[in-house]
């Protein structure tokens, strides 16, 4: 190989390993930027800014992970924002908080969040978090009100998930406690009416990976939903 071949290969490395020092590109590649997390997050996040942007005063939020991203939140009535992100945990949620500073103008707020945390942490560690966040939100949106919908079941066929039902339960029941200690925070639940006697996702409403749910599983858990916003846009207006 020729001296003035090998100068052009090692300039041409060199440049290269410059290229992905001073970008971002190696990050979006692993998915190493963003504290881990992946691309579609950011342009999650920037596309609630923009919608929060120009949602008119009083909005209903309603934040969440992948059961909130498929919810057809119109179903909610009128002027309400899907702020939900597939994958996203309690930690992930209060991180978002910061990046909305919109949320302000919210006349309410529903939040559904937690399944994922249960992947790498005990209920009592979610149950923290979750603590932190609501604590978050209550201070974001001043004097107004924050629905915590409760974790929903998931089948005990779900890969990664078997024997969650009772770690399910035992987080409902610290999110609960928690929203007893402020009136402004409200918890609804529809597990019991997405669960069987075991405490898993009922078939009907499996959309078939035993955790998201099927059209009929939404339709359930608008039932708890659709009133308990009602009730809170009311509340608001008083």
């Amino acid at each position: 190989m020729s001296t003035l071949l090998k100068t052009y290969l090692l300039v041409f490395h060199l440049l290269l390993l410059l290229f992905f020092v001073r970008s971002d590109l190696f990050q979006r590649l692993s998915g190493s930027g963003n504290n881990g997390r992946p691309p579609h997050y950011e342009n999650s996040v920037a596309f609630h800014e923009r919608a929060l942007g120009h949602a008119a005063d009083g909005f209903v939020a309603v934040l969440g992970d992948s059961h909130v991203q498929g919810l057809a939140v119109s179903r909610l009535g009128g002027n309400v924002v899907n702020l939900g992100i597939g994958g996203d945990t309690t930690e992930g949620v209060r991180a978002r908080i910061g990046r909305y500073p919109d949320l302000r103008r919210a006349g309410l707020v529903v939040l559904a969040v937690g399944l994922n945390d249960l992947r790498h942490a005990q209920p009592e560690e979610v149950a923290d978090s979750y603590g932190a966040l609501l604590t978050d939100l209550l201070q974001a949106v001043p004097g107004r009100l924050i629905l915590c919908s409760a974790v929903l079941p998931v089948s005990g066929e779900a890969a990664g998930r078997s024997n969650y039902a009772p770690r399910i339960r035992a987080l409902n029941l610290a999110i609960e406690e928690q929203c007893q200690r402020d009136s402004r925070a409200h918890f609804i639940s529809a597990f019991d009416r997405l669960s069987d006697e075991r405490g898993e996702l009922r078939s009907e409403f499996d959309l078939g990976d035993g955790v998201h749910l099927s059209t009929a599983g939404y339709e359930e858990w608008l039932v708890s939903l659709i009133p308990a916003v009602r009730k809170g846009r009311r509340d608001v207006v008083r």
